[in-house]
């Protein structure tokens, strides 16, 4: 996170710092809105949207989901730091944006994706399904490749990795996992039941 700010600044810092400690999907961190993070009794909040899939009505509804760290972490001065700069930013622009991480294109589009699964008849179908993205924010790609710029062994998802494997090694029960990843318990199983041979496997890799 240190390299990442001398090389872009506190905004990456910050970004990465988000990534460590709470292990979300790089759109989620991207769209994260000033007024989703707050400070209270000693602890740093920040409202994450993590998008669920609705079978029925072939949409993906953005739930809230609150996470929270306290303020003596290693890594929360990176986003306390880089949370007055934004503000000091905002109270001078022209035009101000409620993104955190503003990509400085604001436009609206709309998204399809479509996944594979089965119906209630175990046969093969396709589904999609249907949302608006509001553009405003950075792209999670344009991130990756500042990251990669900063340190080539980082790949995807290593934070969230990292945050899951921890968690297991602590003692953490799959419902726990599934509740810090935001995913189901039978992911979440994957951590708790090789979380020892998951850590070394990724110790290789950015060794």
């Amino acid at each position: 996170m240190l390299k990442a700010k001398e090389m872009y600044g506190p905004w990456l810092a910050c970004w990465l710092a988000f990534d460590c400690i709470f292990g979300k999907r790089r759109n989620e961190i991207c769209k994260l809105k000033r007024k989703d993070i707050w400070i209270e009794n000693n602890f740093l909040y920040v409202r994450f949207y993590v998008g669920k899939k609705r079978s029925k009505k072939g949409t993906i509804d953005r739930l809230p989901y609150t996470k929270k760290i306290t303020l003596n972490h290693y890594a929360v001065h990176y986003i306390l730091e880089y949370l007055k700069e934004y503000d000091e930013w905002r109270k001078e622009s022209t035009k101000p944006t409620e993104y955190l991480f503003p990509s400085g294109h604001h436009r609206s589009e709309n998204l399809t994706v479509r996944t594979k699964c089965k119906n209630g008849l175990g046969e093969d179908v396709v589904l999609e399904y249907h949302y608006k993205v509001e553009r405003g924010y950075i792209c999670g790609d344009e991130v990756y490749k500042k990251v990669k710029k900063v340190n080539p062994n980082i790949w995807l998802h290593l934070g969230r990795h990292s945050v899951g494997t921890a968690a297991a090694e602590h003692g953490a029960s799959e419902y726990d996992v599934a509740n810090i990843l935001d995913v189901t318990t039978k992911i979440a199983s994957k951590y708790v039941h090789h979380g020892t041979a998951l850590t070394e496997e990724w110790s290789k890799r950015t060794g």
